[in-house]
């Protein structure tokens, strides 16, 4: 297969389980234009043996050794794809329905480069299972001014949840661990990547124990840096809308920071905080840590926030 339309990008790391039912899983879609590119970054050999006992032609599989970081991994899969569009799937996510390429082909069909994803679907290991909203104004919004996707929260997902057309992709940063994904969007959309929605869950995401995800999840040491990255590197515009405004003044409270200090402590010498930062610490210094967790309350106090440094810029 020389030219596939889609190229499945798997980039795999030991669990030997949860990747033999993705393999499964593609097996049963009904759209068969495709191609397999497997990276494994393993220390075992027992991916690489499944699929020498395979012996399936659709699938180029690569060894990397010695172990790459997870974003080299990401940028190499993609690197040795051929397809006109770029489907990854982690190891640990699969498709919703047999349908599901079929529906993300179906959408790419006649469409600008770009990128296309489906509705934002989270599992986890008790078997809970949630679904996001996301408007057709609050796509537009992203597709108009890429950094409002900061105030979604990343309601495209992860790589998985995308379909991404080969002209239009960009290599992911590997310094980043939890902003990876939505950081690469926010450069492919103001690059003059078009975004598409489709408004179904297409692919189901999975949280566990031993994932990236859940290793870095409110790990100060990762988060801060790299949030604080993220400011800087697209403001003041982050700060004009006010979810955006608001997702930063969330990290802040769920990451337990009180102090200009603390949060310094976590950023490189050479790096100085936004003042908008210091604000919002400085705000949530004079509320009770309980009052922050009330969900209505935080959110009025974030709004507040927000609008003093519109009456009185930082």
């Amino acid at each position: 297969m020389d030219s596939p339309l889609v190229s499945i990008c798997i980039p795999t790391y030991e669990r030997i389980g949860f990747f033999k039912k993705l393999l499964s899983n593609i097996a049963e879609q009904s759209f068969k234009d495709y191609e397999i590119i497997i990276t494994d970054n393993s220390i075992s050999n027992d991916i690489e043996e499944y699929i020498a006992v395979l012996g399936n032609p659709t699938i180029n599989y690569i060894r990397n050794n010695p172990a790459i970081s997870m974003g080299e991994n990401w940028n190499k899969c993609f690197s040795l794809a051929k397809g006109q569009w770029l489907k990854m799937m982690h190891d640990d996510d699969y498709f919703s329905s047999p349908y599901s390429l079929q529906k993300f082909v179906d959408a790419a069909e006649g469409k600008k480069a770009g990128i296309i994803f489906g509705k934002l679907c989270f599992n986890n290991e008790n078997g809970d299972r949630r679904e996001f909203f996301l408007s057709q104004n609050t796509v537009q919004r992203i597709a108009t001014n890429p950094v409002d996707l900061i105030g979604t929260g990343n309601k495209m997902g992860n790589p998985c949840n995308t379909l991404i057309h080969r002209d239009v992709i960009q290599p992911f940063n590997p310094e980043l661990r939890w902003i990876i994904d939505f950081e690469c969007y926010i450069r492919m959309l103001s690059s003059g990547a078009s975004l598409y929605y489709i408004d179904e869950v297409l692919v189901e995401i999975f949280y566990h124990a031993g994932q990236v995800t859940t290793e870095v999840f409110l790990n100060k040491a990762v988060e801060i840096p790299e949030n604080d990255y993220l400011l800087h590197t697209y403001y003041p515009q982050n700060m004009s809308w006010f979810f955006s405004f608001d997702y930063f003044w969330r990290k802040i409270r769920n990451l337990g920071i009180r102090s200009i200090d603390a949060y310094r402590s976590f950023l490189p010498a050479d790096s100085t905080p936004k003042p908008a930062i210091m604000r919002i610490i400085s705000f949530q210094g004079y509320c009770p840590p309980r009052l922050l967790r009330v969900g209505i309350a935080s959110k009025v106090l974030s709004w507040l926030c927000w609008l003093s440094l519109k009456v009185f810029p930082a």
